[in-house]
């Protein structure tokens, strides 16, 4: 069980870093931390 929880947050992870890659490079994830 920890093993899996483990590899899920990590895929999630992973998936978290490509959105917010591909955010940066439309330029909204700057907007909204700028917001900040």
């Amino acid at each position: 069980m920890t093993k899996f929880l483990a590899f899920s947050s990590a895929i999630l992870l992973g998936l978290i870093t490509v959105f917010g890659d591909y955010l940066i490079k439309k330029g909204s994830l700057k907007i909204s931390f700028s917001g900040w």
